[in-house]
């Protein structure tokens, strides 16, 4: 089970569609939609990404496939980024 965590040292602001969110260790931004902040506020603590995808379908109505897949990019994005991390 893979579970996902915030990292450290993120700043985040609210804003009416979304949130900002400032990575301190390389100043930058990135700027997420009402989906992406879903995942963002789920993952205030350590939660497997089986979990993060029943939320979406649950609270979005889309299908197991497509939340799978979505989540995983934006988790693989973040990762990326450095705004996610992997909690072993």
């Amino acid at each position: 089970m893979k579970m996902m965590a915030r990292s450290k040292n993120i700043l985040e602001a609210d804003f009416p569609d979304g949130k900002v969110l400032f990575n301190a260790a390389t100043c930058r931004p990135y700027i997420l939609n009402g989906t992406a902040s879903a995942i963002w506020d789920l993952c205030r603590r350590p939660r497997d990404t089986a979990a993060i995808v029943r939320h979406l379908r649950e609270g979005y109505g889309v299908s197991a496939a497509r939340a799978g897949r979505d989540v995983k990019k934006f988790l693989a994005k973040m990762r990326r980024a450095g705004i996610m991390r992997r909690e072993i």
